[in-house]
């Protein structure tokens, strides 16, 4: 129940490709730079999104987000750090396991 890597720094206008590793998992922004940034990708499916606002993503597996399958992705600079850590904190106490991924990946922000 992980997304590997689960922290990824790419550049504006670079492609991310999520590829679920079976049929019951997807990827879903919970907070971006820009509401336009959002993404949800279908359940099983391989999906490319292309990067297009800097800043610092958050995002899911929507049926495993309370068992902490989170990641992180940081594109260019992280203007938007702050307010991350901020909706991290109240993500953090939706989840049932919490084993300290997100911060080990929000640490390394840069």
């Amino acid at each position: 129940m992980v997304f590997e890597p689960g922290f990824l720094k790419v550049e504006v206008g670079d492609t991310v490709v999520f590829k679920p590793s079976d049929a019951s998992h997807n990827a879903e922004s919970v907070f971006t730079p820009s509401p336009e940034a959002s993404f949800v990708t279908e359940l099983g499916r391989e999906s490319s999104i292309k990067m297009s606002h800097e800043g610092v993503y958050l995002y899911k597996c929507t049926p495993h987000f309370t068992l902490s399958m989170v990641g992180v992705i940081q594109v260019g600079s992280a203007g938007n750090k702050n307010e991350a850590l901020v909706v991290w904190d109240s993500m953090a106490a939706m989840m049932a396991m919490n084993d300290g991924r997100m911060e080990k990946y929000l640490a390394q922000i840069k």
